[in-house]
């Protein structure tokens, strides 16, 4: 399956998580008060969004010429990148690297979307944003930081609405955290 594929198909549902933790789908006729996240369920992927992004200068540290290179788990070429999905892991690492990044995941559990998580969202992208913005929230746009490194100073990003996934050294664009949900018991 190549990426156009994947940003086509869709096997998606988009619902709403409350402060109390029920979860609602989605039908623009929810309540909109006390609404924490909304879900993006695709495939086997349970994305919970946040509702607002930050504008973050995420590389800011890692690209200094005195900084050390490190060696990690990059992926250097598009199509492995998308098919990393490992948001929390990859996520554990900047933070390592760039501690004022920590800053930015407020409620535990938070992550940076790897960008397999990123072209999960951009599939799902009108749904989604039509949910933020019955909610109050941001809708998805520009730049979005993602945490799948492509290299020692370069971390892979993708532009909304177009979906197109890049890399980058540094920069100031958004980042949009995201939890993964498990349905209570």
């Amino acid at each position: 399956m190549n990426i156009e594929d994947m940003n086509n198909e869709k096997s998606s549902k988009v619902s709403l998580i409350f402060e109390s933790g029920k979860v609602k789908p989605f039908d623009g006729e929810n309540k909109r008060e006390g609404v924490k996240y909304v879900l993006l369920e695709d495939g086997w992927q349970r994305l919970a969004i946040s509702l607002k992004e930050k504008q973050v200068p995420m590389m800011k540290g890692r690209n200094k010429p005195d900084s050390p290179v490190r060696e990690g788990r990059f992926f250097v070429v598009e199509a492995t990148a998308v098919n990393d999905f490992d948001g929390q892991a990859a996520t554990a690492a900047l933070v390592r690297q760039v501690p004022d990044l920590r800053e930015h995941l407020v409620e535990y559990g938070e992550y940076i979307p790897a960008l397999g998580q990123l072209m999960a969202i951009h599939r799902n992208l009108d749904e989604v944003n039509e949910a933020l913005r019955y909610v109050g929230g941001n809708p998805i746009r520009g730049g979005m930081w993602s945490s799948t490194e492509q290299g020692p100073r370069t971390t892979w990003l993708v532009y909304f609405p177009y979906g197109k996934p890049n890399y980058v050294l540094s920069g100031s664009y958004f980042l949009r955290t995201i939890k993964t949900w498990r349905a209570e018991p």
